[in-house]
């Protein structure tokens, strides 16, 4: 974690202000230590990660997926196009470097649910601050080992629900696949937009219904997966 990020955190449960105190420190990089709020809540920094939330439910699951494939998917050439191509189609920029000249207008973006990080890499490539965070605290460390050394990235556990952050401080907001596997997407969506300032940009992809035979498929197929272990999961699948 980078010492700067203090002056950008607020605490999540009352947006006090944040105390840091560090333990361990190196090239730079806060290793080790904690975060106090006005309360006495501590919020522990580990392997360079501020955490700020639990991890349940489904998100124990995801952890599990980018334990197996958080180090590698989308920062092989293959995989990390297709990521790319994907994003910029359902956003609707046509190049790379459109998508790269509309951030280089924004000073603050949130990429909220950031899996291995893919997104955020190329977002930072517009020399803007980006914040990535994710309830997994696997993916939150999974992104932190591939991009500390980018000086515009700052990674941090945290639920979507409740940022440590104002409102209204960033000028553009990804959200990508992310809502639909929230308790609420709908309070979950007001929840990410008070944090958009005004005039800001939010860009949001939740799954759509498919064709009633892929829907009918997949409820078939998760009335038993849903009740497996992830490891029995994965082997399943």
């Amino acid at each position: 974690m980078k010492p700067g990020l203090v002056e950008l955190l607020s605490s999540p449960l009352d947006r006090s202000k944040l105390r840091l105190e560090v333990t361990d420190q190196t090239d730079g990089e806060v290793m080790a230590g904690e975060f106090i709020d006005a309360s006495g809540k501590q919020y522990p920094i580990v392997e360079g990660v501020p955490l700020f939330a639990e991890e349940v439910g489904t998100d124990e699951t995801f952890s599990f997926k980018w334990k197996l494939i958080g180090d590698s998917y989308g920062y092989e050439k293959n995989t990390r196009l297709n990521r790319q191509n994907w994003y910029l189609e359902r956003f609707g920029f046509d190049t790379r470097d459109d998508l790269l000249n509309f951030l280089k207008t924004k000073k603050m973006v949130l990429d909220a649910g950031i899996g291995s990080g893919v997104d955020v890499a190329m977002f930072a490539e517009s020399g803007t601050t980006v914040i990535a965070i994710d309830l997994s605290k696997d993916a939150a460390l999974a992104t932190y080992r591939h991009l500390s050394h980018l000086p515009n990235v700052h990674v941090l556990q945290a639920d979507l629900c409740a940022l440590p952050f104002q409102a209204g401080v960033f000028d553009f907001i990804s959200c990508d696949q992310v809502l639909h596997h929230t308790v609420s997407p709908t309070d979950s969506f007001a929840a990410l937009a008070r944090h958009l300032c005004r005039g800001g940009h939010i860009a949001i992809y939740v799954y759509r219904h498919k064709g009633s035979i892929r829907e009918f498929t997949d409820d078939y197929l998760r009335n038993y997966t849903t009740k497996m272990t992830a490891q029995d999961c994965y082997k399943f699948c």
